[in-house]
């Protein structure tokens, strides 16, 4: 209700910014969830259509932006006067929507370095990669450009970050005050096996099992939420044995 409500109080260039806000926000919806998208729909459907959005509402910025110069060119203005800056408000919300291609950016590094034996310096790598983006952003470029590059490269490397962090966030999770088994990868390595848990480089799935009264209880390590949520896959037996801790 408070988009509609402010989009109709606000002028017209407020408006556009909030619905873009708007627009920014539930296309990060599917990216940051914890849920995974739905086997039967089919994940190249989801980045598919996920990409296709995204390159939608950005496609019509360009496209403005393209237009306006040839009106002005055809108004008499040199078309290598014309300049990529913005109002703060507007460079503020490029800034914001980076937030989407980084997050791509970590589901697809997640799948591509899954079992990496060396996730400490591929982070490092990472970082350095992120921060020599960032810096490119004191060349001459201008306005959306500026704020695109730096928005990409800030929202990247607080995910690289917070990735390391994975093997402190997952021990502070564990019980311990009944059996529980950590089951690591698709082939379910115990945890003194696996390689150092860093987000992005961690064998995926990480399943946590807990003994129970009646049955044992799997749930699977969300790295996008930060927790263990319910286990998806449908299979009634638990990967591991729970052991005292």
């Amino acid at each position: 209700m408070v988009f509609p409500i402010a989009g109709l109080l606000l002028p017209p260039r407020y408006s556009l910014r909030l619905g873009a806000a708007g627009v920014v926000a539930v296309l990060a919806l599917p990216v940051f969830d914890s849920a995974p998208a739905d086997p039967d729909w089919g994940f190249a459907l989801f980045w598919g259509s996920l990409w296709i959005l995204f390159l939608a509402y950005f496609g019509a910025v360009v496209i403005g932006l393209a237009l306006r110069r040839l009106w002005r060119w055809r108004h008499g203005v040199a078309p290598w006067s014309f300049d990529l800056s913005a109002p703060l408000a507007d460079r503020a919300l490029v800034f914001l929507a980076m937030a989407l291609p980084a997050g791509i950016m970590a589901l697809w590094l997640g799948s591509l370095l899954s079992g990496d034996t060396s996730p400490l310096r591929t982070h490092l790598l990472l970082l350095a990669g992120l921060a020599g983006l960032a810096l490119s952003a004191a060349l001459p470029v201008h306005g959306l450009v500026r704020a695109a590059v730096l928005g990409f490269a800030g929202f990247a490397a607080l995910i690289v970050a917070d990735s390391m962090r994975l093997d402190g966030q997952i021990q502070a999770q564990l019980p311990t005050d009944a059996p529980y088994c950590l089951a690591i990868g698709p082939d379910r390595l115990p945890r003194d096996q696996s390689p150092p848990l860093m987000g992005l480089t961690a064998p995926k799935p990480i399943l946590r099992v807990v003994a129970g009264q009646n049955r044992p209880e799997t749930r699977r390590w969300s790295f996008r939420w930060h927790g263990f949520v319910r286990d998806g896959s449908g299979n009634p037996a638990p990967p591991c044995t729970p052991a005292p801790p």
